[in-house]
Formats: structure tokens, sequence, C-alpha cells
């Protein structure tokens, strides 16, 4: 058990100390910490990069990696510090670098971490003996061999390209452009263009020691010309929709009016309309702003499609507005250092974007004499327009409970009013008991089921949260992070880490804050084999066996807490729980021909491949049989004690009408009784 209290000053002087390097002068040469084959190094980053070295035995392909859940990022150097290789994230947020080494060589591996809030970070790198890509033969060339003059790098196309790598151990990998991998046993496929020439356009394939060229014939480009057509005119006051840069310097966002069209105009006859220009890549949007800022009047961007543009007015209007009359402030008060409205800088100071306008009244003269009021019937805070008119909010500061001008600019007018920054409502949080045991493994995130906070609150008063299910949230994310709520006001917490590079949580509202720091990381047992059952789409009830090298095993079945698809990388993050704590995984859609046909999931750094089920519609538990527990579990979810997934919720949905009721339990019950 443990009381703990830890003061300000302490905290950033845990996060703000940095590590020593671990490498040693001795005398003008440099000796660098040395890796040995198939042994763990421990390295520890703080500010600068950590510098290892390898010298193989043997010639032959070595794989350079690290594991875990930091986020280190590495550089391969030969013996002349000449760049062979580099890697960012790869399997979990690591590294993972190929190459082949010569013997009696010495190369250097660098490596460094994202440190975020902490100061310093702790992980293992290892090096072993690998497979690596020796050759490549084409055997199939891309659909389409043409490339159009003026555009040759854009408008190549690999589409079809088919390539058989054989490897150091005389296998073949069967790769295939189209299925979107990129590498092969550790290797990266990579694209580089040699010179054009008068006619033809050389590409160059590399992996490993592989490399393959592809000639692409330079055509003439189809296109005549290109229209832009809308029925609005691209137009912003001065100053408004953008941003002020560095330099002083206002630049404009340019949004293309919906409706619009770009006409492509063949020199056969045909004709194209592009109208989706978020989607469409060949089309490309510049302007000369940033070279010469753009002043009232007419100024153009430049659309291009192919190589071919055309020039698209953009308008920049003096603000029709003469003078504002605020009727009204907005009624919404802030609270200091609440980080839902914005954030403390490096000096102190709350910066802040009071964007919540309710209440807002204000009557505008406009040049030519007239008058209009506004209020709240006319504020769209979603679509951030008044009275069909955009409108934007500037940034304001504080620096204590006070009050501040806020600045709002409308149609290129900008006017000012007060608004009120008050105390926050928490004064102080303290941890005053945590679990007690809290070893867990590194691929684990402890459950917090029990530890106590103490809340000290503005008006004097006082209150002891104990963390449950009830009033605790974990946010699906690769770190320990979420919130306690005491019904009304959040506590974040999140997973940081000190000068050791050991775990603690930081709970945090406001201004105030407190460390737990009974988190202790015990080294990852080696995983032998993994065995995956009761797979669904949601991953609610996987039953996952781990096998390890000293052959014991142990069974975990996990509860889904939460699960978020990352629409940029189309991978979803499930957050589920375990009898070892909390554990975060991947999964990922295959899909063929728009229609997705299995599920691929990354876990423990593992990877399996689930066929999709198609489940009867009321199999809610999703146990390949309708039943009165499907009944049941609708019920539940109702009753907000289980709540059932988007997966589950479609079969749950048994009357098909969009919604999930009583109803749909009640049918599935006179299904079962054949009534």
């Amino acid at each position: 058990m443990k009381a703990l209290k830890r003061t300000l000053a302490i905290f950033l002087s845990l996060v703000m100390m940095l590590s020593a390097l671990p490498m040693i002068s001795a005398g003008a040469e440099t000796v660098y910490k040395e890796l040995v084959l198939n042994e763990k190094q421990s390295v520890k980053v703080a500010d600068d990069a950590v510098t290892l070295s390898f010298t193989p035995e043997k010639d032959g392909w070595y794989k350079f990696y690290s594991m875990g859940y930091e986020d280190p990022y590495a550089t391969l150097y030969d013996s002349d510090f000449e760049m062979i290789d580099e890697c960012d994230d790869y399997d979990e947020m690591n590294f993972s670098i190929c190459a082949y080494l010569e013997a009696s060589t010495i190369y250097y591996l660098e490596v460094n971490a994202y440190l975020y809030e902490v100061a310093s970070c702790k992980f293992d790198v290892c090096v072993e003996e690998t497979i690596g890509v020796e050759s490549a033969v084409i055997t199939q060339y891309p659909y389409d061999m043409t490339c159009i003059e003026g555009f040759e790098d854009e408008s190549v196309d690999f589409g079809g390209l088919c390539v058989d790598f054989t490897l150091s151990d005389e296998s073949v990998v069967n790769w295939s452009y189209d299925e979107g991998e990129f590498e092969v046993e550790n290797c990266s496929i990579i694209f580089d263009r040699s010179e054009i020439a008068s006619d033809k356009v050389t590409w160059i394939l590399t992996c490993g020691k592989a490399k393959i060229e592809i000639d692409y014939t330079i055509v003439e480009n189809p296109i005549e010309k290109i229209e832009f057509v809308s029925e609005n005119q691209i137009s912003y006051y001065k100053n408004t929709h953008g941003y002020n840069s560095e330099n002083g310097n206002f630049y404009y966002r340019i949004d293309i009016p919906q409706g619009s069209v770009l006409n492509v105009y063949y020199k056969d006859g045909t004709k194209k309309e592009i109208t989706d220009f978020s989607y469409d890549r060949e089309v490309s949007i510049t302007s000369d702003q940033y070279i010469k800022p753009w002043d009232v009047g007419t100024n153009y961007i430049t659309m291009s499609y192919y190589g071919v543009e055309t020039q698209v007015p953009v308008e920049i209007l003096t603000s029709p507005v003469k003078s504002v009359k605020v009727n009204s402030v907005p009624t919404r008060e802030y609270y200091i250092f609440d980080d839902e409205w914005g954030y403390t800088n490096e000096v102190g100071k709350y910066m802040f974007t009071p964007t919540d306008l309710s209440g807002l009244s204000f009557t505008v003269e406009y040049l030519d004499g007239t008058t209009k009021t506004f209020d709240d019937s006319d504020i769209d805070m979603y679509e951030e327009t008044i009275g069909g008119y955009d409108y934007e909010v500037r940034e304001s500061y504080a620096v204590k409970p006070m009050k501040v001008k806020a600045t709002l600019v409308f149609m290129g007018y900008e006017f000012s009013y007060n608004i009120n920054v008050v105390e926050a409502p928490i004064k102080n949080i303290e941890v005053i008991w945590g679990p007690e045991n809290c070893f867990y493994e590194q691929r684990y995130s402890i459950k917090l089921d029990g530890t106590e906070l103490r809340v000290k609150y503005s008006d004097g008063s006082e209150k002891v949260i104990v963390l449950d299910e009830s009033n605790t949230h974990y946010y699906v994310s690769e770190y320990l992070a979420g919130y306690v709520t005491d019904g009304k006001v959040k506590i974040n917490f999140y997973q940081v880490e000190n000068e050791y590079a050991e775990p603690m949580l930081l709970f945090q509202a406001f201004d105030s804050w407190a460390i737990f720091d009974g988190l202790y990381v015990e080294e990852n047992r080696e995983i032998k084999d993994i065995k995956v059952e009761n797979f669904t789409p949601d991953g609610d009830k996987l039953k996952v066996t781990l096998t390890y090298v000293d052959e014991s095993e142990e069974t975990l079945v996990f509860k889904t807490l939460g699960l978020e698809k990352n629409s940029y990388t189309g991978m979803t993050v499930i957050l589920s729980d375990t009898e070892n704590g909390l554990v975060f995984y991947e999964m990922e859609s295959k899909v063929e021909n728009g229609v997705t046909v299995s599920y691929v999931v990354r876990l423990f750094g593992k990877e399996f491949e689930f066929e999709k089920i198609n489940y009867e519609n009321g199999d809610v538990d999703m146990d390949n049989t309708v039943s009165i527990m499907d009944a049941t579990a609708i019920a539940l979810h109702l009753a907000e004690i289980e709540k059932l997934s988007e997966f589950r919720l479609e079969l749950a949905d048994t009357d098909y009408d969009g919604v999930v009721s009583i109803m749909d339990a009640t049918q599935i019950q006179l299904d079962l009784a054949q009534i």
C-alpha cells in the first residue's frame, strides 16, 4: 500500500533529466557499445541518439530489430558511416532493418526514440542471422507500359507487375504490386527513376541484392485542355479562411465549392467530368500566394490534371461591415487550464479558443447604411457559419481566473467582447491507494480497479473516488490512458516514465495532478507458440493460449472494452481486458473485389488470419446458434449493463428497422417458440 504525493517541481525534474549516452571517449577514438549476435542489448535513449556497433563473423543476411511498447527508430551505416537503410515504424511501433553484411567489417546502428512527455526510454535491440533477397525476375509486366510526356513520373502505373524473388535459402516468393505489400523477408521494395530519355523512362526496382529495370514508353499527352466550371465563385474576405504565418503573411485555405466540375477534353473528342476533387489524386491545386501574398482583388489558383493546367480565379474581398455592436456575450464560462478547449504553453499561459457562441447576439451596420441583428438562431457552430456566412474565432489566453477578450471575425470584420475564465472546480488530486500487486509484463497494461483518488474541490469539499468499471474509461491506444469521472468532471490519466524509463501513471485535471509510481514492469516471458480460438470481428471472448519456452501454458479470455478503426491505415485497434491486464492489438480486414473475405489479427508480435463468417441474423453472441442467450444479450444492452459492439448491433436488429429495441429480443423468443 502506498500513500503518494508529489510536487510539480519533483515531477518536472523527473521528466527533464537526461541520460548519459552509451558511448565513451577513449582519447580521440569513440568506443561504441557492441551488439552481439542473438543477444539482446539494452538501450536507454534520452535526448540524443545512441550508436551501437556490430562486426559479423561471416558474410550473410542480418536483421536488426527492437520489439516492445516504446517507439524507437534506427539507421544502419557502413564502416564509413554511409547510410545503408533506415526504419521508423515496424510492427508495434518498432524498427526492423535487414541487410547483407560482409565478414570482419564494422557496421553502426544508430537508434533514437520519440520521447513525447518522457525524458528517456529503454528498450532492447537485437541482431540475428536471417534470410534475404538475392535476385529477382519479372513474371508479368505492368498492364500499361506508357507514361505521358511532361508528366512522366506521375503517370507511371505499376499495376499488374508481378515478380519472383529468390531468397538466400533458395526459396522463391511470388510478389504482386496489386497486393500492396512492399516488403519481402524484411527487405523493402523500392522504386527509383533513372534519367528520362527522349522516348522512354526507366524505373529501377530494388529489394535486397535484387535489381530490375522497367522501361516505360513516353507518349503524347492525350488531353487537349481542362476547364473548371462552378456556379459559386471562390471568394474570401481579407484575412479570413486561413492562417497567419510566422513571417506575418496571411495564407488562404482553398476549398472547392460543392457542385464544381473539372471538364477534361481529350484530343480524340471525348470528355471526362471530375466532381470529387478530394479523392482524385491526379487533380493538383497550387497557388502563388506563398511567394506573392494575395491582396484584395482577383488572384488565381492553378488547377492541373495530368500536366495540363487551367487558372481559376479567387476573389479576396473587402469587408462590407462598417461596425458591430455586441448585444449579449456568449454565456459559457471557461475553466482555467481546461484542456478540452486549449492548452498551457511553456510560460504558463492558458491558450484556448472560445468557440461556444451560445447566447451571442450582435448587430451589424454595413457600409451601405443597412443593419442586421444576428443571434442564436443564426449561429451554426458545427458548420461555423452565422447567417450563412463563415466566421472564425481567434485564440485567446489567460493566466488566472479573469475576464478575457474574445475575438470573432465575421464577413472579414473583427470585433471583440469579454468572456469569463473561472477557477477550475478541482483544486488538488492525490493518489491515496494503488493496487498492491502492480507487477505486469510489458505486453500488458495494468487495470486500475481499486485505485483510490482523494479529490479536493475549489468549494472546499473533498471526495474519495474508487476506480471501477462504472467510472473509469480506457482509451483505445497503444499506451495505458483514459479518464475517471466523478459524475461531472473528468480526471485524465496516462502512462509516463521516470528518468530510469520506468512506467508511472499521471492523473491530471486542469492544473492539478498526481502520480502513482507503483507500476513495476517485469521482463516478458518468451512466447514459443500462440493458439487463438473463438475469433469474432469485435474480439469479445477471444480465447488465447500461450505456450512459453519453458513449455508452461497459460490461457486467457479476452473481454473487449473498445475498438477504434483508423480511417487512414484501415487498421482496427482493439482494447481488451484479460486475466493478466489490458491488451491492445490490431485487426485488419482483407478485401477482395470490394468484399471482406477474412480478418488479419496482429497479437503479441504474431499474425493470424481468420476467414469471415456470415452470422445468422439474431446470433448476437456470435456462437453460430440463435438461442435465448441472444435475446438476453439484447436485454442487457438495452439496460446498459453490457453494451454490444457495432458488429453485434447489426445482428441484434432482427426486425430490420434500424433500431435495436426490446422488440428484437421478443422476435428471437417468438422464433424459438415457433410462434
